[in-house]
């Protein structure tokens, strides 16, 4: 009953911790949808100390966060932001950081997408094995008995397989745990 409970929870706040999301934030055209936009704007706002912008080291340190996702070299990282910043020693705005973070977004979607089409060899449907080895390779821990709840949960129950959206939702969802883990032992 909590767990069902937690996963209500779970989906009804928009969640967003960095560039990962809950769901996937990009519409048809890749851009972000809407209602991504207030939690990256508050991670933005979170993650500068000068409240005139973000210096290049914050937004580096950003991205280095997500290198067990997919690593952007610093050389490219660098790149990005005199791109759009002007160069490595100016701050930048949050217009300019939604235009990168869309850009890493775009990147981590496809990684996510990537890791489906292959643990699911190239079908529309995932099994329980499959599920279990894409979370591996991405060093996600679960207990002995979550994955077959999150399938009941987001796919129906019963379910043999998941579909993409599903996974994408597990996905978010054991983000978000392993965030929380990390945050508690920060905390001890």
């Amino acid at each position: 009953m909590y767990f069902y409970i937690f996963f209500v929870v779970y989906l009804a706040n928009n969640f967003s911790n960095g560039l990962i999301f809950e769901t996937n934030p990009l519409d048809e055209n890749k851009e972000l949808i809407d209602s991504s936009l207030p939690a990256l704007e508050t991670f933005f706002k979170n993650n500068k100390e000068d409240k005139n912008g973000m210096k290049f080291e914050e937004f580096a340190k950003i991205v280095k966060e997500f290198d067990w996702l997919y690593e952007i070299p610093r050389y490219y990282v660098m790149f990005l932001f005199s791109k759009y910043v002007g160069n490595l020693k100016e701050l930048m705005n949050f217009e300019q950081f939604k235009k990168i973070a869309t850009f890493c977004i775009c990147i981590y979607e496809i990684r996510i997408e990537n890791t489906f089409k292959y643990y699911s060899n190239e079908t529309d449907k995932m099994t329980l094995v499959g599920l279990t080895e894409a979370l591996d390779c991405l060093k996600y821990e679960h207990p002995e008995g979550f994955l077959i709840k999150c399938m009941n949960y987001f796919e129906g129950e019963g379910a043999q397989f998941i579909s993409m959206k599903a996974f994408r939702h597990i996905f978010g969802f054991t983000f978000q745990k392993k965030v929380k883990a990390l945050q508690e032992n920060k905390k001890n």
